[in-house]
C-alpha cells in the first residue's frame, strides 16, 4: 500500500465527520482503521508561509476558497504531494496543486 499522508486539517475534518455522524461507534472504528495506515502532517513555518502566499494570490485574483482548502493546498505544495479529493472545484484556482479526483 502507498504511503498515505493527511494534514492535521484533514484529520480535524475527519473528527468532525465522526462526531457529526449518526453511528459514532461504527465510524470511530473505521477512522481508527484508516489512521493506522496514515501519517498525520503537522503545520509548521513552511506550511504557514505557503498558506499566506496562496491566500494573497487568490485575494488579488478575486477568487475565493475556504481556509481549510488553502491550508491543505499549502501542505501539498510544501511536501510535493498529490491531493486526493472529490471537491476539485475548491482547488481549481490554486496554482501548482497536483490533484487526483476520487
Amino acid at each position: 500500500m502507498e504511503n498515505i499522508n493527511i494534514s492535521v486539517i484533514t484529520l480535524s475534518e475527519l473528527f468532525f465527520g465522526l462526531y457529526n455522524s449518526g453511528n459514532l461507534v461504527k465510524h470511530k472504528k473505521t477512522l481508527a482503521d484508516f489512521l493506522s495506515f496514515a501519517s498525520v502532517l503537522d503545520a509548521n513555518f513552511f506550511i504557514a508561509n505557503n498558506f499566506g502566499k496562496i491566500k494573497a494570490k487568490l485575494k488579488n485574483k478575486g477568487a475565493f476558497t475556504g481556509d481549510f482548502d488553502m491550508m491543505n493546498s499549502a501542505f501539498v505544495l510544501t511536501y510535493d504531494l498529490t491531493l486526493i479529493t472529490r471537491n476539485i472545484k475548491h482547488y481549481n484556482e490554486i496554482e501548482g496543486v497536483k490533484i487526483k479526483k476520487i
